[in-house]
C-alpha cells in the first residue's frame, strides 16, 4: 500500500503470515513523490512473487549474483548456462561484497578496466556486463544500481567483428596428417566433413550413423552439468538433422570403429559400453572441452593456427564456394534458418552477389537485341 505521511509517500506490502497467522508487513521505503512510490512499490510486489529478499540494496553483489543463478536453476535453465553466469560472475569479485545500494558507475568501470588489462577478451566482458545487468534487472528492476550498469556499459571496449574463417586446402592436409594415429584422426574428418558442432559429435551413437544410406543423424549433443556431470540434450536449435557422409568420413567412421572395438577388448569388463562413437580407453564420453584441448595440440603439431570450430566454418565455406545453396547449407549445419547462414558467410561468397547481378543483364539482353 502507499500513504502519505509528513509531506511524504511511504510504501508498505504485505508479505506472507506466520507461524501465528499473523499478517507480516514491511515497509519498502519513503519517497518524495508518489510516482516514485507507486514505481518502487511495483517493484516490490514484483519482487515478491519472484520469491526475492525485499532489501536488495542492502544485498552484496555477490548475494544477487548467487541468487540470480539459484532462480535460473528453479526456471529450468540448461545447466550449462548456470555454469557460464557462474564463470562470469566470478570476474567480479573485486565488488563481490559492495552492497546493491551502493553500486555506481565507477565501481563497475574499475572492474571492467582492470578485466581488460588484465586480458579478458572484450566479447567476454561484455558477457560479464550483460550477465550482470540480467542479476540486477531482476533483483531491484527501479534501482539506482541498474542505470549505473546501463550507463557503464559505454566504457566497455568494442568487440572486433571475426569473420568466420575457412581453413586452406593445405591447413586441412596437415591436420589430418597430424592427427593420424591419433584419437582425433576420425573426429577431424567427421568435424569437416559435416560441420557438426563440437558437442553433437561428443553425443553421437553409433546407432546414429547409417553406413548403408551413408548418412549420420544429428539429435542431440554433450553437455557438462554443474557439478561435471555429461549428459545429453537436445541440440541447440532442438532440430534433429540427417547429414550425408561422403566417403572419407565413411572410411574413417569404419577404421575408427575398428579401432574402438580392439580397445573394448583390451580394456575387458572395465569398459562401459554406451554405444558412444567417440569415448576414451573406458567407454566414457569425450568432455566437450577436453576435445578442444585435444585438437589445439593436433593443430600445434601440424603448425596450423585453428581453433576446432575453424572446421565447422571451413565445411560450410566450401560447400557455399562449391555452389551449394544457402539453404541446404543451413540444414547440414543445423542453423534454424537461412538467414543466420547467409549473415555468418556472405563474406565468403563475393562473386555470388556479381553473378546475380549479371542474370539481369542477361535476361535483358535478348530485348535489346531486338531493337
Amino acid at each position: 500500500m502507499i500513504y502519505k505521511r509528513n509531506g511524504r509517500w511511504s510504501v508498505r506490502i504485505d508479505l506472507d503470515r506466520d507461524a501465528s497467522g499473523k499478517r507480516i508487513r514491511r515497509a519498502i521505503g519513503v519517497y518524495g513523490t508518489k510516482k516514485e512510490a507507486e514505481s518502487a512499490e511495483r517493484a516490490a510486489l514484483k519482487a515478491r512473487e519472484d520469491g526475492l529478499d525485499f532489501n536488495a540494496a542492502k544485498s552484496s553483489v555477490r548475494e544477487v549474483c548467487d541468487r540470480f543463478v539459484d532462480r535460473c536453476r528453479a526456471k529450468g535453465l540448461a545447466p550449462s548456462t548456470l555454469v557460464r553466469y557462474k564463470e562470469l560472475f566470478r570476474d567480479l569479485d573485486a565488488i563481490a561484497n559492495v552492497k546493491l545500494g551502493d553500486l555506481n558507475r565507477a565501481h563497475v568501470a574499475g572492474v571492467y578496466a582492470a578485466a581488460a588489462k588484465r586480458g579478458l577478451a572484450p566479447k567476454t566482458l561484455r558477457g560479464v556486463h550483460t550477465a550482470l545487468h540480467a542479476a540486477v534487472a531482476w533483483a531491484a528492476p527501479e534501482s539506482a544500481a541498474l542505470r549505473a550498469l546501463t550507463v557503464a556499459a559505454r566504457d566497455l571496449p568494442g568487440i572486433p567483428k571475426n569473420l568466420a574463417r575457412a581453413l586452406t586446402e593445405d591447413e586441412v592436409r596437415r591436420l589430418f596428417a597430424a592427427a593420424v594415429g591419433t584419437p582425433w584422426e576420425s573426429f577431424v574428418v567427421l568435424s569437416l566433413c559435416t560441420g557438426a558442432r563440437r558437442s553433437e559429435l561428443a553425443a553421437l551413437r553409433w546407432q546414429n550413423i547409417d553406413f548403408t544410406r551413408q548418412t549420420v543423424r544429428i539429435s542431440n549433443s554433450l553437455t557438462v552439468s554443474e557439478d561435471g556431470t555429461l549428459y545429453d540434450r537436445p541440440t541447440k536449435t532442438s532440430v534433429e538433422r540427417v547429414v550425408p557422409l561422403n566417403g572419407m568420413a565413411v572410411e574413417a567412421l569404419r577404421a575408427h570403429r575398428a579401432r574402438q572395438n580392439e580397445e573394448r577388448l583390451r580394456t575387458g569388463p572395465a569398459y562401459q559400453n554406451d554405444d558412444r562413437v567417440f569415448t576414451d580407453a573406458f567407454g566414457q564420453p569425450w568432455n566437450p572441452r577436453s576435445i578442444s584441448n585435444g585438437f589445439r595440440r593436433t593443430a600445434q603439431a601440424a603448425k596450423v593456427n585453428a581453433r576446432l570450430h575453424d572446421l565447422r566454418h571451413s565445411c560450410a565455406t566450401w560447400l557455399l564456394q562449391g555452389g551449394t545453396d544457402v539453404r541446404t547449407v543451413a540444414a547440414v549445419l543445423g542453423h534454424s534458418n537461412a538467414v543466420t547462414t547467409l549473415t555468418t558467410y556472405a563474406h565468403v561468397m563475393p562473386g555470388a552477389q556479381a553473378q546475380a547481378v549479371e542474370r539481369i543483364t542477361d535476361r535483358l539482353r535478348p530485348a535489346a537485341s531486338e531493337k
